[in-house]
């Protein structure tokens, strides 16, 4: 199942699809736009990706997540979301991830907000990890997207992941977690 999202950029009205990632897409693809927004995060490694092609394919494959794909209107895949439905009542978002040439058009929020559409449909919230730290207007991109940080915090980076941080800032990566509710009608 695809929607679109039809977005205005400049004079043009373009057309973005949202889809779910299936066995058909092509991972590479998939882990190069992953890649190339997490390219430039300053915690991370030098020459290490992000998400590997075998990463990308457990996601598509486990039934408890689900990873959506933004595709532009040149039939390219431009952005990711993955959806982990990890609780009854909360799922967590992760990988949100825009390539550098469609950052800073509103094409991510727009992404943002279906998906969060999606997944309010099974759950009452919606939870994602961010580094304080290191990820400041982040943050304030969240907050704006209507996300309240918890308090709570996660030690980081868990042993299977210590490839991604740079040596220099393992002491200093801890995650905060930030929580959506679902907005009930009054009716």
């Amino acid at each position: 199942m695809s929607v679109r999202l039809p977005l205005r950029i400049g004079h043009k009205e373009e057309c973005f699809i949202v889809e779910e990632a299936t066995e058909g897409h092509d991972v590479r693809n998939i882990a190069a736009v992953i890649n190339s927004a997490y390219q430039k995060v300053e915690y991370l490694q030098g020459g290490v990706d992000r998400a590997t092609f075998t990463e990308i394919q457990s996601f598509v494959s486990n039934p408890r997540q689900k990873l959506y794909l933004c595709i532009s209107p040149s039939h390219e895949i431009c952005g990711t979301i993955l959806l982990d439905f990890f609780e009854k009542n909360k799922a967590e978002i992760a990988l949100f991830a825009m390539h550098p040439d469609y950052q800073g058009y509103k094409i991510g929020p727009m992404f943002m907000n279906y998906v969060e559409e999606e997944a309010f449909k099974k759950v009452h919230a919606i939870i994602l990890k961010v580094i304080p730290l290191f990820q400041g207007n982040l943050v304030k991109f969240y907050e704006r997207l209507g996300y309240k940080d918890t308090g709570e915090f996660i030690d980081f980076p868990e042993e299977d992941k210590l490839r991604y941080i740079r040596p220099d800032c393992r002491d200093r990566v801890v995650f905060s977690i930030m929580q959506k509710n679902r907005i009930r009608s009054a009716l």
